[in-house]
């Protein structure tokens, strides 16, 4: 962290700068209510989960959907601020993104799963990949299970995207996992016939 002194003018500034980005931290509250540095929430459609300035805690949703403000908390001093955390919260948000089709409805995960065979199909054709379609539908539920739950488990628990649909990530992940059990092999079979036909050996 910085600390201001007569002969780290250049350094404090910068730690103010990197401060003003973060939203306003208890000092004493509970991991779950702390906002983590962001003062908007938004879904992966864009559309604006919650919204509040830093002269106000960040809005609790209750079960009804209803938004509560409470007494304004103490900003931390710039040296005070986490910056460990701060990069642990945007690495999951960048790895959420570089797979956040995935993240959401089963035709998203539908759609961007076809595109990838054919992708990776279209390059085995061309000599420089293997076949896909060995293992396709296993693997998928591997990558559900190992590398996507996880992930939406851990989005959940850093508390970005509030107490109510910090878990939907999760639920969409459970679902399309156990939809791909019962239709998987059927959209398997489906796409590997389409490869076949654009992309014949």
């Amino acid at each position: 962290s910085f600390h201001s002194t007569p002969n780290n003018t250049t350094h404090n500034n910068m730690a103010v700068k990197y401060h003003r980005r973060l939203s306003n931290v208890a000092t004493t509250a509970k991991p779950k209510y702390q906002r983590l540095g962001l003062l908007r929430t938004v879904d992966l459609s864009g559309k604006t989960i919650e919204t509040y300035s830093k002269s106000q805690e960040p809005p609790r949703s209750s079960a009804t959907g209803a938004m509560t403000y409470v007494t304004p908390r103490r900003q931390h001093a710039p040296e005070d601020v986490d910056e460990l955390r701060e990069t642990v919260v945007m690495e999951q948000i960048l790895k959420a993104a570089d797979v956040a089709h995935n993240l959401q409805g089963w035709k998203n995960l539908q759609t961007h799963s076809d595109r990838l065979y054919l992708e990776l199909r279209r390059a085995h054709v061309q000599g420089r990949e293997d076949n896909p379609q060995h293992g396709w539908f296993g693997n998928q539920i591997g990558f559900l299970e190992n590398y996507l739950l996880p992930l939406a488990r851990r989005l959940e628990d850093i508390g970005i995207f509030g107490e109510v649909d910090g878990g939907q990530f999760v639920r969409n992940v459970e679902a399309n996992r156990d939809r791909w059990m019962k239709e998987g092999m059927q959209v398997t079979t489906n796409i590997v016939k389409v490869g076949e036909t654009l992309y014949p050996e």
